[in-house]
């Protein structure tokens, strides 16, 4: 698959969402009381930031006996911002925080394997495995952006994320889908791990490694979202990231993760 086929629509996207976003907070706006002290103001503003984020891969990664190519996973993102205005309609933000970035993916296999049908006896038969392959990630990132404010509730921002990664795993899980098997004589045998390689008889869970992943990744990433004012001094609202992967987690073959975050803001006035 080529860079245009994957990025043109992870663009389409993000297009559709500032529009919906945008859309939705003009309605907002249009339902509140204007109010000269909201968010466009003077004031410096520090806050508190969390949520979840949806991130898919984009390559492959393997451990295992496996390959991983359609991976995903919510993962967790938190942080404390502080924010400068420049202008009545544009702030300077700064997100520091943590973030983990998982994926996770199966696929099916059927393979001949050996099974004890007796005290020394053996068959060679067609079994089903379910093959389940984890890689997780986590990230300490700080997060530059520019944010315009088209009215007081509705924010459009451009930035980027610079993670610095603090922990890395890799993990492969192997599960026997055909619990037994049936004899010409039709006998019924259980297939199962041996005892020595799991405690539980039809998944083996191998240990797990540490991949050589990106120490810093930088991606570009785009904002929207809406702000609501609580008494005099605090704005809380709902915000959606969408972070395009411009630099590989694991090269050679290149795996890039993209992430959609939606997060809940609360945004205090320093005056």
């Amino acid at each position: 698959m080529s860079p245009r086929s994957t990025i043109y629509p992870r663009v389409l996207r993000l297009a559709t969402l500032l529009l919906l976003v945008l859309a939705g907070g003009e309605l907002v706006a249009q339902s509140v009381s204007s109010d000269p002290l909201g968010a466009r103001t003077i004031y410096p503003r520090i806050g508190l930031e969390g949520g979840f984020d949806r991130t898919e891969q984009d390559g492959i990664y393997a451990v295992g006996c496996g390959e991983f190519a359609e991976g995903s996973a919510l993962n967790i993102l938190f942080g404390a911002s502080f924010e400068v205005p420049f202008s009545d309609h544009f702030r300077v933000e700064g997100l520091l925080g943590f973030r983990t970035r998982k994926v996770s993916d199966a696929y099916r296999t059927i393979e001949q394997s050996v099974v004890r049908v007796g005290e020394n006896e053996f068959l060679e038969t067609p079994i089903d495995y379910n093959n389940i392959g984890r890689l997780q990630t986590s990230w300490i990132f700080l997060q530059p952006s520019l944010t315009w404010y088209p009215n007081h509730n509705v924010y459009l921002g451009l930035g980027a994320n610079v993670g610095v990664n603090v922990g890395a795993s890799a993990q492969y899980q192997r599960d026997i889908e055909t619990k037994v098997v049936t004899l010409e004589n039709n006998r019924v045998v259980e297939v199962f791990f041996p005892a020595i390689d799991s405690d539980n008889p039809h998944s083996r869970l191998f240990p797990s490694t540490d991949p050589e992943v990106s120490s810093i990744l930088v991606d570009p990433v785009a904002m929207a979202g809406l702000e609501l004012r609580l008494g005099d001094e605090f704005f809380i609202g709902p915000r959606l990231t969408y972070a395009l992967p411009l630099m590989p987690l694991l090269s050679d073959p290149d795996l890039t993760l993209s992430s959609i975050t939606a997060t809940l803001a609360i945004r205090k006035h320093l005056r």
